[in-house]
């Protein structure tokens, strides 16, 4: 039994009643039209505002995943491409004035006379996260601590890159510790995602796996206890017990966790809703499912 394991009783345990929807019969159309529309701008992010965030971000982490900048040699007196260069020259990323005809070359997008080029995103395996985690678990045991509060998400089927890159900016900045996303059915590590990420992309390790269900088994074996969060669960997460390792399990919009990780999750929890709207945006959902953790592990 997972309680003796662990040597406490969760106040919540998961329904057996939770309605999990299956999957679109043209979720498959949607996927390949995906697939074309990252292809156009992989690896590239663009947009004065766009890039200025992104490079602003990386800043606080003095260091950069933009190899390459593309500046408009005929842009003018634009106060933010100057800002853009100059904390590129701070970071040291390789700047290439470029005419109109190179950029549109680059991308369909409405480029506003700016591109950054970003270094391939390093993807970990599982048992790199594995490692991360022992390492995490020594440095605590040091200190004379535990991984009480310590959180991972894993990310189930969620297959718009906007959405991904939302969740990756969420995750990062409220203290999660990596981000466990499908090989399968999902969307893939784009410039859309790092455009939407606003550059916490560069800050938290991805983790891709083959098997979503095992991963989370494993995670468990290691300590960890697997919160799904699901609009239709009957317990809020402001009444259970989060004072422990976590991994938040984030499903799709509509369709929300498929049925088998579900299943696998110890706990169901849902956000009250006092509206009429019946769901919110998924890194809205996870935006305060994290906040409940930091809260109850940082008080």
């Amino acid at each position: 039994m997972r309680d003796q394991k662990h040597g406490r009783k969760p106040y919540y345990r998961k329904n057996q009643d939770n309605q999990v929807s299956q999957d679109s019969p043209d979720s498959q159309d949607r996927q390949d039209r995906q697939d074309s529309s990252e292809r156009e701008d992989d690896g590239l992010i663009y947009g004065r505002n766009t890039v200025l965030s992104y490079l602003e971000n990386e800043m606080k982490a003095d260091k950069s995943s933009i190899n390459k900048l593309f500046l408009l040699s005929s842009a003018g007196q634009d106060p933010r491409l100057k800002e853009i260069q100059q904390l590129a020259n701070k970071l040291k990323v390789q700047i290439h004035p470029v005419n109109r005809e190179k950029l549109d070359s680059l991308t369909p997008g409405n480029h506003q006379g700016v591109i950054a080029s970003l270094s391939p995103v390093e993807m970990l395996s599982l048992e790199d996260l594995e490692q991360i985690i022992e390492r995490a678990k020594e440095a605590a045991a040091a200190k004379g601590a535990d991984l009480a509060g310590y959180t991972i998400v894993a990310v189930d089927g969620v297959e718009d890159p906007r959405n991904l890159g939302a969740i990756i900016r969420t995750a990062e900045a409220e203290g999660a510790k990596a981000v466990v996303i499908p090989e399968r059915r999902a969307a893939s590590v784009t410039g859309s995602v790092a455009k939407t990420s606003a550059g916490a992309l560069a800050h938290i390790p991805i983790v891709r796996v083959t098997n979503m269900v095992r991963s989370l088994n494993r995670l468990k074996e290691l300590g960890f206890w697997v919160l799904g969060m699901s609009p239709a669960a009957r317990d809020h997460i402001y009444r259970m017990d989060l004072k422990c390792p976590v991994v938040l399990v984030v499903g799709s919009e509509g369709k929300g966790m498929s049925r088998l990780v579900s299943e696998n999750c110890d706990l169901l929890g849902s956000i009250p809703s006092l509206g009429k709207t019946e769901s919110l945006n998924v890194s809205v959902a996870l935006g305060i499912g994290l906040y409940e953790i930091v809260r109850q592990n940082h008080q």
